[in-house]
């Protein structure tokens, strides 16, 4: 299943197709597609920022920076080569690591 924006807002244009989220605790390394839609869990109450780690690739279809809870669904960037992609969450001890698998 697909889920399929319905009408433009400023980060996903209409007719953009996600994939069904993966639930991903937050401060967790791990291993998705290109493309692959991750949905955030465990997110603090005050929230939680992700940013790029220096200047890491930034592996995600949105942002540089997102603001969790909202959107709490984002997906892998598709243009992605296989390979380990860091960024930082504001409310985690360490950088996290998406493995992107082919």
């Amino acid at each position: 299943m697909q889920i399929v924006a319905r009408a433009p807002t400023d980060r996903i244009a209409e007719g953009t197709s996600i994939p069904t989220p993966r639930n991903i605790p937050i401060c967790q390394d791990f291993t998705a597609k290109p493309g692959e839609g991750v949905n955030w869990t465990n997110i603090p109450p005050s929230g939680c920022v992700l940013t790029a780690d220096g200047n890491k690739t930034w592996p995600f279809n949105i942002g540089p920076s997102i603001h969790l809870p909202s959107p709490a669904a984002v997906g892998i960037r598709s243009d992605l080569p296989a390979g380990a992609y860091y960024f930082v969450a504001s409310c985690c001890p360490k950088p996290i690591c998406v493995t992107v698998t082919k």
